[in-house]
């Protein structure tokens, strides 16, 4: 039996989606530190050797992200890594906290500070992804930050901070390449974070979105 014209372009479209990753990928993105150091790199890795393959990035906070993927709306998520049973998890990059501090504050001398010495000023806290580490952070040594401002968006922290309300710790990957006005500082001890591409267990939606988490895994095996 011949096949019909609609059965080639069917045909057509099946090989280009195998052999050129014709296809939209969605990716759930949690913020600054995801979509200004992790997602270019990758996207532009895959896009490179599958130029039809189309990526769709939407940034909200961690939380969405995470239920966007479950609900089926994203293929993929960036998250911090956590215990997720129904989540499979491939590292993408590590990052650590760092304090913020104005500059022209004796702090901003230290090459690093620790959380005693932060507990005792006024805390500008973030309300993105970072916050449950930097709880963390301060409680390993029996610290709590003297929360004076609850912020979620990395500019508004760093204004605070220049204006002299107070310091704060976010995830270095967050901080801007420009922050004039605010010293940059590590901490002692150190808190990592590894920072993934997640997905649902089982298969993939698509052909797409298989080719692009076979490029993070391969990336993750060679830089991590």
């Amino acid at each position: 039996m011949p096949i019909t014209r609609s059965g080639r372009r069917t045909w057509r479209a099946l090989e280009e989606s195998r052999v050129q990753g014709r296809g939209l990928v969605r990716i759930a993105s949690f913020g600054a530190s995801a979509s200004t150091h992790i997602l270019p790199a990758l996207v532009a890795t895959v896009t490179r050797s599958r130029p039809m393959l189309r990526v769709e990035i939407s940034e909200s906070a961690d939380k969405p992200s995470l239920q966007a993927l479950r609900d089926g709306l994203a293929d993929f998520a960036i998250a911090v890594e956590h215990d997720a049973p129904d989540l499979e998890m491939i590292p993408v990059a590590r990052d650590r906290l760092v304090a913020l501090v104005r500059h022209g504050e004796p702090l901003a001398k230290r090459a690093t500070l620790d959380a005693a010495t932060l507990s005792g000023c006024d805390f500008i806290l973030t309300k993105g992804g970072s916050e449950p580490l930097v709880r963390a952070w301060f409680a390993r040594t029996r610290h709590e930050p003297s929360v004076r401002h609850n912020i979620q968006q990395i500019t508004s922290i760093l204004a605070m901070v220049r204006a002299g309300m107070g310091v704060s710790v976010i995830a270095e990957m967050a901080v801007p390449e420009t922050h004039a006005g605010v010293a940059v500082i590590p901490l002692t001890a150190e808190q990592p974070r590894v920072i993934c591409l997640a997905r649902r267990q089982g298969s993939f939606g698509s052909y797409a979105a298989e080719l692009l988490w076979k490029t993070a895994l391969e990336t993750s095996k060679a830089e991590l």
